[in-house]
């Protein structure tokens, strides 16, 4: 980059006006990466996912599943050796026990969103800035199901995620 700062600043033929080229183009070039970069701290302080999959390793068992979001996912992939066995997406993951309500569920699941509203639930949930890992464990499908719906009725946030019917 500095060598083609020098290179544009020896294009321009006036005395002088070449170091002020190239001050110019480099206070040019930072002043455009600052709000980036000032950003990209400010994402992680608010989204702090580095911290989630921490937690996440710490409390996941064999049998557990992280659903979440595309972009939440796929942020959370870098920090998994093989993502795709334990991170889903909502619209993956619910299709599975559409035809067995009643059939045993092995292992929790850990669904990471943002703030939501804790009016009715009953799930522990952890809060790390803007995200939230909400662990829902059943012995049956049926009742997974209905405690991931009771989080989706209180938050008012989005689709609801599945009608279980009784």
């Amino acid at each position: 980059m500095a060598a083609g700062i020098d290179w544009l600043a020896r294009l321009v033929w006036m005395r002088g006006a070449a170091a002020i080229t190239a001050w110019g183009l480099a206070a040019l070039i930072v002043a455009s990466w600052t709000p980036n970069i000032r950003g990209q701290f400010l994402v992680q302080k608010q989204w702090p996912l580095a911290t989630v999959a921490k937690f996440l390793h710490s409390q996941m068992g064999t049998n557990d599943v992280i659903v979440t979001g595309w972009t939440v996912g796929f942020t959370l992939e870098q920090f998994f050796d093989h993502p795709e066995k334990c991170i889903v997406q909502p619209h993956k993951y619910l299709p599975k026990f559409a035809n067995r309500l009643d059939a045993p569920v092995r292992g929790r699941v850990f669904y990471v969103t943002g703030p939501g509203f804790p009016n009715g639930r009953t799930a522990p949930v952890q809060h790390f800035g803007q995200a939230e890992v909400t662990t829902y464990s059943g012995k049956t499908a049926r009742e997974l199901l209905q405690q991931m719906e009771r989080r989706s009725a209180a938050s008012n946030r989005g689709p609801r995620v599945c009608a279980v019917s009784e």
